[in-house]
């Protein structure tokens, strides 16, 4: 790669860093909004869902207009909607205004991801683009990461407004770097030539019955991973471990899929990203299951919360990459923004689902071997949508 692809690769990582800082800042709001406004868990898992929701949006419209703007306009625009959306949160006076709030901020976050993905996949070499789009992907957990650790490390004093203030400015800081800095992807396409591709190209030949398949394993596995980040400190914390420790699982978590989503990028390069991706979410419903049965054992329970971010969190950034190199590049942000869409239509269900649970007296043990059920259904849409796909792919 050139030291300007190194570079544009790296300002993508930083964006996604960013948008996942703000994207796990409600997780982290969770319990201390729930204590403040004694709201109860159905209440707050629709709060927890409005971003997710609004990701969806962003995600389905803003990847389609990257083909029609430019990756590099798009992105300048996702970045400051989501910085305003992000700074007036901290001003919200109830939990029905901080959820609508909430939702028109996860458009900006939904358009940030799918328009680096689209930007790194644009910017690549066609032999590394599937790892390069994994690599920027790995910018969402470490900005979890990131998150956490300035949460547990706040005073508590400064509540959850200071969260969101703190957090909803780093968009707009990076926005005008990106504008001087950034190198565009690939050209836009006319208004004629946009108006000629048509959705129906994501359903052409073998794709026609893989794809739904394919979305289905997508929107599991966002469930899956929204679940976790959104309801895993509120969940603990009602299970009875301090709200810094409860906080601290979120670093376990982000800090597996870190490691995750780079060293499943580096296996791609050696072994077929297919049985990569396969083998990824398997093992991460063994994963899941000892977490299940260590809820109770702080330390244990983060190691295995590592390897479950290393595994589920690690897998679904890898999908990332594979989506990237499944569509030419004149609809590769409507491909990639499609198949994210789909994705967090079930990472809106996902915080739902947690609430019902929650509601039903579920615990830790009962939620995670649930999560270890849903991963093999994830390996199995994946093993049906991905299989004719991959090879044509490669044959390309």
């Amino acid at each position: 790669m050139t030291r300007s692809t190194r570079f544009g690769i790296l300002l993508c990582t930083l964006c996604a860093t960013v948008d996942g800082m703000d994207a796990q800042a409600m997780a982290l709001a969770a319990p201390m909004i729930a204590r403040n406004w004694d709201v109860p868990a159905m209440a707050l898992g629709l709060a927890l869902s409005a971003a997710p929701l609004g990701m969806a949006a962003g995600a389905a419209s803003i990847g389609p207009l990257s083909d029609r703007i430019g990756r590099k306009a798009a992105l300048i625009l996702s970045l400051l909607w989501l910085g305003i959306f992000s700074l007036l949160l901290a001003t919200a006076p109830s939990i029905d205004v901080l959820a609508a709030m909430r939702l028109l901020a996860g458009i900006g976050m939904g358009g940030v991801v799918v328009t680096v993905m689209a930007l790194a996949g644009d910017l690549s070499p066609s032999e590394s683009r599937p790892t390069n789009v994994a690599i920027v992907f790995t910018g969402v957990p470490l900005g979890g990461l990131l998150s956490a650790v300035v949460a547990v490390a706040m005073p508590e004093s400064a509540g959850w407004r200071g969260l969101f203030l703190l957090f909803g400015s780093f968009p707009i800081m990076l926005a005008p770097v990106v504008a001087k800095w950034l190198e565009e992807g690939s050209r836009p396409a006319t208004a004629e030539q946009a108006a000629k591709i048509p959705l129906s190209r994501l359903f052409e030949g073998s794709h026609r019955w893989r794809t739904p398949i394919l979305w289905i394993g997508i929107a599991i596995a966002y469930q899956v991973t929204y679940f976790l980040v959104l309801w895993l400190p509120a969940l603990l914390e009602r299970a009875g471990l301090p709200l810094k420790t409860s906080m601290a699982t979120l670093i376990a978590l982000n800090a597996g899929a870190i490691v995750g989503g780079l060293g499943l990028a580096a296996l791609m390069r050696r072994f077929p990203a297919r049985g990569v991706v396969l083998a990824t979410f398997a093992i991460a419903s063994v994963s899941a299951a000892a977490a299940a049965a260590n809820t109770g054992q702080v330390w244990l329970l983060l190691a295995m919360l590592f390897f479950l971010g290393l595994l589920s969190l690690g897998g679904q950034m890898v999908l990332g990459g594979l989506v990237a190199e499944l569509y030419p590049a004149d609809i590769r942000g409507a491909g990639i923004g499609w198949a994210t869409g789909v994705g967090r239509l079930g990472a809106v269900s996902g915080p739902l689902v947690g609430a019902e649970l929650v509601s039903l007296g579920w615990g830790a043990a009962g939620i995670m071997i649930l999560i270890a059920v849903l991963q093999i259904i994830v390996a199995l849409c994946l093993m049906l949508g991905t299989g004719a796909t991959q090879a044509s792919a490669h044959e390309q």
